[in-house]
């Protein structure tokens, strides 16, 4: 039969998805035939009857690319998914010998910028928490005092297990969470007293025009770092990205936004080294996502 003509929509599909990274596995991608040709199978997956696999033959759908699924949810299938499949396989075997984990809360390496508050916003990050002086129940009834919470969450230090002074609270609405950041203004940074501001972690989360999320962009900017400080553990995680079953058993699995990696071994990455590495990449996130919402407010001029 003669050969039918090509498609230009479909070879400009083809060669926009030709490398493209997703998790640690690159698309390789070209233009069917009228042979009954196929896609060249996937770095780090094998062919399936009807195609590449992503992630094993008869992968159950939301299963990550080079491993099996660990169920997200609504929330994490609709933000892109669950952490790597590989990273929380180094995590567990990590684990298995002893090591530890550690990590970072994106609101202990970064501030949420004030010009992209939204009226809708409803999560506060807390800092100086006095939990030497009140228990946890205490803490929760006092910030009732503001309104009706969804979620409250108190962070605890990754070596020790204690409360760490800082945490998140969710509240039913928005007005409420307005009231507490007016009353704990951070006018009083470093002094140890108690500090309220806007949560970074729900800012790279949400979208302001119903796109993808800032922290959508900011997990693949993960799984690079990872090759770049040769720390295959590290991971991006939150109630949206659900971590896996390693992580789950230390209570990371979930809640606010959030980085882990392991720890234990002198050539392990130490929380000094990535930091800043880190700290960086939340700029770069905050930065990209200004930029949509700047070019609506400042349109460019109609031409003459």
């Amino acid at each position: 039969p003669p050969t039918p003509r090509p498609s230009w929509a479909a070879a400009r599909a083809a060669a926009a998805l030709h490398g493209m990274q997703v998790h640690n596995s690159r698309i390789s991608c070209r233009r069917l035939g009228g042979q009954g040709q196929g896609f060249p199978p996937m770095v780090g997956g094998s062919p399936g009857p009807s195609g590449p696999s992503h992630g094993g033959p008869g992968a159950p759908n939301g299963a990550t690319h080079g491993g099996p699924a660990v169920g997200p949810g609504p929330a994490a299938a609709a933000q892109g998914g669950v952490a790597s499949a590989s990273a929380d396989e180094v995590i567990r075997r990590g684990l298995d010998t002893g090591r530890r984990l550690d990590f970072f809360f994106v609101d202990d390496l970064a501030r949420a910028r004030d010009d992209l508050v939204l009226a809708r916003d409803r999560e506060v990050f807390l800092e100086g928490l006095p939990w030497h002086d009140y228990t946890e129940q205490e803490l929760r009834d006092w910030l009732s005092a503001f309104g009706k919470s969804e979620e409250v969450h108190f962070v605890r230090e990754a070596s020790s297990g204690e409360f760490s002074g800082g945490g998140y609270i969710r509240f039913e609405s928005p007005d409420d969470a307005k009231s507490l950041v007016a009353t704990l203004q951070e006018d009083r940074a470093d002094t140890g007293e108690l500090r309220g501001r806007w949560s970074l972690s729900e800012q790279l989360q949400r979208s302001g025009d119903g796109g993808p999320t800032a922290a959508v962009a900011l997990r693949s900017t993960v799984t690079r770092l990872r090759d770049e400080v040769r720390c295959p553990s590290l991971s991006l995680v939150s109630d949206n990205f659900r971590g896996g079953r390693s992580l789950d058993s230390r209570g990371l699995a979930a809640g606010p936004l959030h980085f882990v990696w392991l720890v234990g071994t002198g050539n392990d990455t130490t929380s000094e080294a990535l930091r800043p590495r880190l700290a960086r990449l939340l700029q770069e996130a905050l930065s990209s996502s200004a930029a949509p919402r700047q070019s609506r407010q400042h349109p460019p001029p109609r031409p003459a």
